[in-house]
């Protein structure tokens, strides 16, 4: 993909990378007298995962990851692990997502200086961002399109409890379609086609059952939401 090759390119051409700043960030999130005292424990659930992160990116006390493949790898597992807990119920582990994201935030702006971008803390709110944050920020937007492919293919489904059976719900569609970039509007119409060619192709009468996949009522508001009425009639 085009992020891949921008990240090849930003990390091929990257010098170590400074981590100091970030690992004092942590730091003084964790200790916030500047000391670590003597048989420190970890507090709080986000104390925990901050103390993880903090043993990765200094090997455990014996020097700072300075590779910036190494820490692409990291700052990678860390936004799937602020993911997780931001979905959560729970305010507490929604509040450690945050604080998760704000690291991650430190390891990119210190790859995207050693890449010969801005320097670090500068990137994700300077005017100039460096070739690994654009690399960054062409990645979520292949991954919008994906999701909206994937999100396209669910125009059948029509769950009937929890949040998604919310979601379903044409009102919840039309904002998400008309939320849509034009690339994302394309993958969503190509995940709903397949769709549709899935129902026709499964079932025993594809004449049959190509007539029937409009006519429960929310399908063919979804549908005609994304293709428009005369193409979902």
């Amino acid at each position: 993909t085009n992020a891949q090759q921008g990240f090849g390119q930003a990390l091929g051409g990257a010098a170590p990378v400074d981590l100091s700043r970030a690992v004092q960030a942590i730091e003084g999130q964790l200790f916030p007298g500047g000391v670590r005292p003597q048989n420190w424990r970890p507090l709080t659930a986000a104390d925990a995962e901050l103390a993880s992160i903090l043993n990765r990116l200094t090997q455990g006390g014996t020097g700072l990851v300075t590779d910036p493949q190494a820490l692409h790898t990291i700052q990678s597992e860390l936004r799937e692990m602020a993911s997780a807990f931001g979905r959560s119920a729970t305010g507490s582990e929604r509040r450690t997502a945050s604080i998760i994201n704000r690291v991650r935030q430190d390891i990119v702006d210190a790859i995207d200086e050693a890449a010969g971008g801005p320097p670090a803390g500068a990137g994700a709110t300077g005017a100039a961002t460096g070739p690994y944050r654009a690399a960054q920020a062409q990645y979520a937007t292949d991954m919008q399109v994906r999701e909206a492919f994937d999100r396209g293919f669910e125009v059948l489904q029509n769950p009937t409890a929890g949040e998604a059976a919310i979601e379903a719900r044409p009102a919840f569609w039309r904002e998400w379609v008309n939320g849509l970039t034009p690339a994302e509007l394309d993958a969503a119409r190509l995940g709903a086609r397949a769709a549709v060619d899935t129902a026709v192709g499964s079932a025993r009468s594809a004449a049959t059952r190509g007539i029937a996949v409009p006519d429960v009522e929310f399908n063919y508001e979804r549908l005609a939401l994304l293709f428009g009425r005369d193409e979902a009639d």
